[in-house]
């Protein structure tokens, strides 16, 4: 949080070089998150400074994809079963994985938390409609939240026309289960994480 109080009150200017190194923690993942992409895009848009920003807020990355002075970079690994080997070398693009749980395996965490921490972490992915992807990959699923935002919208207008009065509590569940057949059948990947996990 310190980074947070200093930043309000920097002198930074375009001819700055600034460096920031998991900016948000201490707060909530929404939170941290939401600081963090404004500041990215303050950065960028505003300061115009040049800027290292080191983040485990995969979502940041889609930045690349609206502003073509950011370049994503990562520092690359070899995983095996038992070990994790940084290779110290900086590649282009995001990171495509997220090593947390293969490090708590490695710190010979217990199987039923590691096997718990693996079944939250799927279902999470899948709800969000994402995973660890490229910034192609990522603008293709960003858009899938903004189109499946609106499709969200769309179906609470049509909730709000049922006349729960006029329908039997069957009537009312076979609207709503077509309802959510027909949202399904767009294909959006964010709704339909969504609506499966309500399964």
């Amino acid at each position: 949080m310190v980074a947070l109080i200093q930043l309000p009150g920097t002198s930074a200017t375009s001819n700055s070089l600034i460096i920031i190194d998991e900016l948000g923690r201490g707060t909530s993942t929404y939170d941290g998150c939401s600081i963090a992409w404004a500041i990215a895009e303050y950065l960028v848009k505003d300061l115009k400074s040049f800027a290292l920003f080191a983040t485990h807020f995969h979502e940041i990355t889609s930045i690349a994809t609206k502003f073509p002075e950011v370049q994503n970079l990562h520092v690359s690994a070899v995983v095996t079963k038992d070990t994790l080997t940084p290779l110290y070398q900086v590649k282009k693009g995001p990171c495509d994985k997220s090593y947390g749980i293969h490090c708590a395996r490695i710190a010979k965490f217990p199987a039923d938390v590691l096997k718990e921490a693996e079944e939250h972490q799927r279902k999470l992915e899948f709800a969000n409609g994402m995973k660890y992807i490229n910034d192609f990959e990522f603008s293709l699923k960003r858009k899938a939240i903004d189109d499946g935002d609106e499709l969200i919208a769309n179906i609470l207008k049509k909730i709000q026309k049922i006349d729960e009065t006029k329908m039997s509590d069957e009537e009312i569940l076979s609207e709503m289960e077509n309802l959510r057949s027909e949202q399904l059948s767009t294909g959006n990947l964010f709704l339909k994480g969504l609506l499966e996990n309500t399964d």
